[in-house]
């Protein structure tokens, strides 16, 4: 492990986690909440009622540690996101084309903000399987999530 410094905060580890192509994904492992996540956690509970929460709030892992580091760290700059699906052999999908396992992003103002992995696509739409930051993972509609969702992205692993 390696410990990184973010900025305004205090040192972090990291694990070695590389894409397909060896080139190294930065990323970062919290160890620990305040009590105001805590709070913002129970509140997210309360807001987004018809979500079925799939965890406790966790901290060692987010939405892009969930979709691209199998729940085992933070990946949070969109370069870093970038460069996974380059390296990994990600292909845009068209919306009509999703099929559960593909993941969507969720883009504001160009960066990618937040991720998940798609579980069913159905009549009503498609559900998502996603870490809200460090808090809980939730099972939910696709726009039913305190992320904004005017700009969606959908990639599949095609090469």
């Amino acid at each position: 492990m390696t410990t990184i410094i973010l900025p305004g905060q205090t040192p972090q580890e990291s694990i070695r986690l590389e894409t397909r192509r060896k080139n190294a994904i930065e990323n970062a492992q919290e160890g620990t909440l305040t009590v105001g996540q805590l709070a913002e956690a129970a509140k997210l509970e309360k807001k987004y009622l018809g979500n079925r929460k799939r965890t406790e709030p966790l901290p060692h892992f987010n939405c892009h540690g969930l979709s691209f580091a199998c729940r085992r760290t933070r990946i949070w700059r969109t370069p870093e996101i970038a460069k996974i699906l380059k390296d990994d052999g990600y292909t845009p999908v068209a919306e009509k084309d999703v099929l559960p396992g593909d993941l969507v992003i969720y883009f504001y103002k160009g960066d990618a903000e937040h991720s998940g992995v798609i579980v069913a696509v159905g009549e009503f739409g498609l559900t998502v399987c996603s870490k809200w930051g460090m808090l809980q993972e939730f099972v939910h509609p696709l726009r039913n999530c305190p992320y904004d969702f005017t700009y969606l992205g959908y990639y599949r692993i095609t090469a």
